[in-house]
């Protein structure tokens, strides 16, 4: 508990002291980057500690923005030439407007105001009232008093009696006169203006930003000698460096996020954040080998060739290893491809899946097919789930590698799907068709048909056929042998018809001589019955 209040205590005393440095940045009475200006306000206390604006005005010879455009003129020495009609020099330099310095009437007049301390002179308001014109008025400046060794600051062209003069180039000088060469000199009021030091331009508004601190640039141009600060540039060294930094903006911004300028002397990004893929207060350097991304958090996916990803957006030069895919590579195959970039289809997986890196089917094969990855079909003869099947008994060597079905038909002898069942009791041959001899137990080889038990009584061979006596042996006389046959058998017939004939005509020929001589016909009865008997109506007479 002591320890926490402890901690909260330094705390505290951390943000109290920052506070207090943060206020007091720069000495009470003065401002800017280095502190180096002094305020000059009515209020002290109203004095801007980073400009040296002043809300309550200037105090005395002071004028400008920041009150920095001091009028050393006011209130110093003066003379002017004396006469009739002359009024005091030093009302020129009161302040009041209403009261005027006038050189004698008549003449050529001059008037001159001598400063505290040399300077150089640049800018000059004067007013000579309602009634004088300026035109051909001369201002001089010089180191002392004599007239004729001062230089001509500026001739007045204005026809005006007030006018902002500038010299024709900056004059240094502890003397400034002012002479007309067509009458009197009147002067209502005239402000020499000089900027503080390392100030300048217009109301001497602007900081000077040389390279050397101590350096007063140039007060009308702002130019310095030593080169600008770091982080400016310009003639004037007033403008800061845009994408760049460093002395005379010659280092480039690294890569700060979404494109904003880089600090312009440090190079360092806005509260340090980089583009993704940079890191460092100037974001120059890429992220570390194996990172990428915003502040560089994300970690490199599975590159190929062991390659790392591209520091900005994570993606591989050479696409993913084995098993990933995506932009980064960070997204496992899916469950039907694998290898490099996911771009290989598993092969026939027994379910659909395989190793994502090699492709092996851890699953095993859809039937009919073997191998790693599923990719070979069974060996000639086999079939099924890792090929375990033999093939039946087809006609041409394999069969149907899923269900293990003889598309060609079965081997002679064999039938069924898938020829595995020999032929039934009684049949054999191609497709079980044919039948078998007359074999003893009626088995003959489902194959070929022989008679494995020999064949029954009166038929002979292999097969069982009917004997014969003669077995023909060549082609030619099995011919010869038919025709003989043939001939044989149609004599025969020929010979049954002719008898059948001739016992037609034997009949009718037997009633036609009853009826003329039936007397004739009983003596002879006997003996032509007896010759009927002896007649074989196959055409043969036997005795």
């Amino acid at each position: 508990m002591s320890v926490n209040i402890h901690r909260t205590l330094l705390c505290l005393f951390g943000v109290v002291m920052f506070s207090l440095i943060t206020e007091s940045a720069c000495p009470f009475g003065t401002f800017g980057t280095m502190c180096q200006f002094r305020c000059h306000c009515k209020e002290p206390l109203d004095c801007d500690k980073n400009t040296g604006n002043c809300e309550s005005g200037c105090t005395g010879q002071w004028s400008g923005r920041n009150c920095q455009q001091e009028n050393v003129s006011f209130n110093a020495s003066t003379s002017h030439k004396v006469g009739t009609g002359s009024t005091k020099s030093w009302y020129g330099v009161d302040g009041n407007i209403s009261t005027c310095a006038i050189t004698t009437a008549g003449v050529n007049g001059w008037w001159m105001v001598k400063f505290d301390k040399p300077h150089t002179i640049h800018t000059i308001y004067l007013n000579a009232g309602t009634n004088t014109s300026l035109f051909d008025w001369q201002i001089k400046v010089g180191d002392d008093g004599n007239l004729f060794t001062m230089v001509i600051c500026s001739e007045i062209e204005s026809h005006g009696s007030s006018a902002s003069v500038f010299c024709d180039r900056p004059q240094r000088g502890q003397y400034l006169s002012v002479l007309n060469r067509h009458g009197p000199v009147v002067i209502c009021d005239l402000s020499v203006y000089i900027c503080s030091k390392y100030s300048f331009g217009p109301g001497c508004e602007r900081q000077c930003s040389c390279k050397e601190p101590n350096e007063q640039c140039d007060i009308q141009t702002g130019a310095c000698s030593s080169g600008c600060q770091t982080g400016r540039q310009g003639v004037d060294c007033q403008i800061e460096c845009l994408g760049s930094y460093g002395p005379g903006c010659s280092y480039s911004c690294g890569h700060c996020l979404n494109g904003t300028s880089c600090d312009s002397m440090s190079g360092f990004c806005p509260m340090n954040k980089c583009d993704p893929g940079w890191e460092g207060r100037t974001c120059h350097r890429e992220c570390k080998v194996g990172f990428y991304g915003y502040k560089c958090y994300n970690r490199c996916g599975h590159c190929s060739d062991n390659l790392m990803c591209h520091h900005v957006n994570g993606s591989c030069p050479n696409g993913c290893q084995a098993g990933w895919n995506g932009k980064t590579c960070m997204e496992k195959c899916n469950t039907t491809h694998f290898g490099k970039d996911c771009l290989q289809p598993c092969g026939n997986c027994f379910d659909g899946s395989c190793d994502k890196e090699t492709g092996e089917c851890t699953s095993g094969c859809k039937p009919g097919l073997q191998g790693d990855r599923c990719d070979t079909e069974c060996s000639p003869g086999r079939w099924g789930l890792r090929c375990g099947e033999l093939c039946g008994h087809c006609r041409k060597k394999g069969c149907g590698l899923v269900n293990g079905s003889c598309n060609s038909g079965c081997a002679s002898g064999w039938t069924g799907v898938k020829c595995l069942e020999e032929c039934p009791r009684g049949l054999f041959g191609m497709n079980c068709t044919e039948m078998c001899g007359k074999c003893k137990g009626a088995v003959c080889n489902a194959t070929d048909g022989r008679c494995l038990h020999g064949c029954m009584d009166g038929f002979t061979g292999e097969n069982c056929t009917p004997l014969i006596s003669a077995a023909p042996v060549f082609e030619e006389e099995t011919t010869n042998t038919l025709q003989v046959f043939l001939g044989v058998s149609v004599t025969v017939v020929i010979s049954v018809m002719v008898c059948l004939i001739f016992c037609l005509v034997s009949n009718w020929r037997r009633e036609d001589i009853s009826k003329y001589d039936r007397q004739l016909v009983v003596d002879d009865k006997d003996i032509r019955l007896e010759e009927t008997r002896h007649l074989n109506c196959n055409g043969d007479l036997r005795s």
